[in-house]
């Protein structure tokens, strides 16, 4: 689904009647999505932290917050975006142990004893999820987005680093896949164990007490949904569909927004003047005068999102009509994704906005972490907060709602936000004599390196992946033993360490890659191995070279210059590419005979181009001769294309 949210927080600053400030030190956390952490009260931006980033109170004036974040930077932020630990927990043996009767582990009652404190109707559900945590963060990898922007590249770079698994934008202009970090944080449903956070958990069944015309207006604002027929028809959808009218009011204000002009909801939407948006299938829909007030179908895969959302709104060319597809007016829209949301989620067993993020709900009728409505790792949150500011704005906080909280086996004590301050200690490359290591991988952090039995010294150096990250180890090294191992070790800005070791062996083999191949069994001519037959595995000719020197690296690689994968077939044209502990290195092109055009086949189209050398109008040389040359005689003629052709026929093996 699309993601509408800009993690960009615009302070609003609360004015307190009676300010006061404290000096003694607290701890806490940031609740927003990404918040603003300044040089001064109102000062200028320093950077911005994410949601659950630790923080120490050294002032707070009610307004305006001194603190300690990312464990040694000070800053000012404000208070609205801070919760204190010590004002959303509370010891309460007896409440606790009711809690972890009704399925609980204890780390999860400080805060709901409070919440309780605070709200005695609420009920609280353990949803035991029966599956590991780490398991399921791992089964989480690239399916959580965050959108991340910044005023200068050395900020962006920041965060990029502390959030995101990498540098790959995988959506519009600014979102990235999340870390596991970031993922265990987000998945870990004592985060947001707070008021303000709790409405992720709350079941959305539509509810009449609280999905009223008053609260679902009190989402829109302003916005021309709060006017006409709107409220009544998110409420109406809501009550025929079962499903929280809060729920889908909230929802569309982040997917889509409250501009009724935007592309999914203004009826004129185009393709760059076209009526018709083609998806990467190939598939061409029809997307004019449709509407999608949930971006439903808005898949990130695709070139315009928006528009594929409105071809899934026409019901594909009229294809699908569920849902009151295809939706013509708005009033469809909004009563037809109720409709959806509810049948694919809500009463599918995802009935929790964090369960339509992260499919791990026990009940659910789909598969483990597949199913999942939105990308964004935010939404839960945003959503919910959206839906409990309405209904405390309609003061219907103490309500009796219902909270589904998951619980899974083997959670770690607590889980930490990540910090702006680099834990990266991973290398980008390693060097030895100047020489980079083949095949070097940051995450393995064992290599052997082998060197002459007359070498005694060596020079082992790397290259750093981030530039906040120091190296220690290396250099020149003494080679005393026929066994010599150098670490490399980098440590991060954040004080975490990694070992990179590199395993110097001395070894008898003076081979030269002209030794090599003489002794392959195969037949060469200068810088040419041809005469190989068809199906020859590259696998092959590795170990045929490592037979007869086990230290030389061998690799084939294809025209292009990478390495082709073992198991694959040899094709006319790729290179068997020998390197050894001498230090000689060459690149030997390879020939299949009958496979001129190097597809890897022998084909009616190899048997073409033999016959138009044969009558002078193609030229054919280098690999392509040789694999023509299939007696090899030395010379492409007659005989060359009978074979070819008693191959194609079946009465002959080339």
């Amino acid at each position: 689904m699309r993601k509408s949210i800009l993690l960009t927080i615009m302070f609003l600053i609360t004015f307190i009647v009676f300010p006061f400030t404290v000096h003694a030190n607290s701890t806490g956390f940031i609740i927003g999505d990404l918040v603003t952490i300044r040089s001064s009260k109102n000062g200028s931006s320093i950077c911005k932290v994410l949601y659950g980033t630790n923080l120490t109170i050294l002032e707070n004036d009610g307004t305006w917050m001194k603190v300690i974040y990312d464990g040694q930077n000070v800053g000012y932020v404000s208070s609205q975006y801070v919760a204190e630990y010590s004002k959303i927990t509370k010891n309460d043996p007896e409440y606790c142990n009711y809690l972890k009767g009704i399925g609980f582990p204890e780390s999860y009652c400080p805060y709901l004893s409070y919440l309780h404190s605070i709200h005695p109707n609420w009920r609280f559900i353990a949803s035991n999820t029966g599956l590991d945590f780490y398991t399921a963060v791992n089964e989480e990898s690239d399916m959580n987005e965050i959108q991340l922007t910044a005023n200068s590249t050395d900020l962006l770079n920041k965060y990029i680093n502390a959030y995101a698994k990498n540098n790959h934008v995988v959506e519009g202009s600014n979102w990235y896949y999340t870390n596991p970090k970031v993922t265990a944080y987000f998945m870990d449903p004592r985060n947001f164990l707070i008021e303000k956070a709790m409405f992720q958990f709350q079941t959305l069944s539509f509810d009449e007490t609280t999905d009223t015309p008053d609260a679902v207006r009190s989402i829109f604002g302003s916005s021309y949904l709060s006017q006409g027929d709107y409220v009544n028809w998110f409420i109406d959808g809501g009550r025929q569909y079962g499903v929280s009218a809060l729920h889908l009011a909230s929802k569309s204000v982040l997917e889509v927004g409250t501009n009724p002009n935007a592309t999914m909801v203004s009826g004129t939407a185009t393709n760059n003047g076209l009526t018709t948006y083609t998806t990467k299938k190939g598939n061409t829909y029809n997307i004019y005068g449709f509407y999608n007030y949930y971006s439903i179908g808005a898949y990130s895969s695709e070139s315009n999102p928006a528009l594929s959302a409105l071809a899934f709104a026409g019901g594909y060319n009229g294809s699908n009509t569920s849902h009151l597809r295809p939706w013509t007016s708005r009033e469809l829209a909004i009563k037809g994704g109720a409709s959806f949301i509810s049948n694919g989620y809500i009463n599918k067993g995802q009935d929790t906005l964090y369960y339509e993020k992260f499919n791990t709900s026990p009940k659910s009728v789909y598969s483990k972490y597949t199913n999942q409505y939105m990308g964004n790792i935010l939404a839960p949150y945003d959503e919910g907060l959206d839906m409990k500011k309405a209904l405390a704005n309609n003061g219907m906080l103490d309500k009796a709602f219902s909270f589904t909280i998951p619980v899974y086996n083997n959670m770690p004590i607590q889980t930490v936000q990540a910090s702006l301050i680099s834990n990266n200690s991973l290398l980008a490359a390693i060097y030895v004599d100047g020489k980079i290591i083949d095949g070097f991988d940051e995450d393995i952090t064992n290599y052997n390196y082998y060197v002459l039995q007359n070498v005694n010294h060596v020079n082992v150096s790397a290259a750093l992946s981030s530039p906040d990250s120091s190296l220690s180890g290396g250099g020149e090294v003494e080679i005393k033993e026929d066994t010599t191992t150098v670490n490399l070790t980098v440590t991060s800005a954040a004080g975490t360490q990694k070992t990179y070791a590199i395993i110097i062996h001395r070894v008898a083999d003076d081979k030269t890659p002209k030794d090599i191949v003489s002794k392959m069994n195969v037949r060469i001519n200068n810088s040419n191995i041809y005469d190989l037959s068809v199906g020859t595995l590259v696998s092959t000719l590795v170990s045929s070279a490592n037979g007869v020197s086990p230290y030389a690296k061998v690799s084939v690689t294809d025209s292009a210059g990478r390495v082709v994968d073992n198991n694959a077939n040899v094709k006319t044209g790729y290179n068997l590419v020998i390197s050894t502990v001498s230090g000689g290195q060459a690149s030997y092109q390879l020939s299949i005979h009958g496979d001129v055009n190097s597809d890897g086949t022998v084909n009616i189209q190899d048997l073409l181009r033999i016959q138009k050398h044969i009558l002078g109008s193609i030229n054919l040389g280098g690999s392509e001769y040789y694999a023509s040359d299939v007696n090899a005689d030395g010379t492409v003629n007659i005989q060359d294309l009978l074979r070819v052709q008693k191959y194609l026929l079946g009465s002959l093996s080339l």
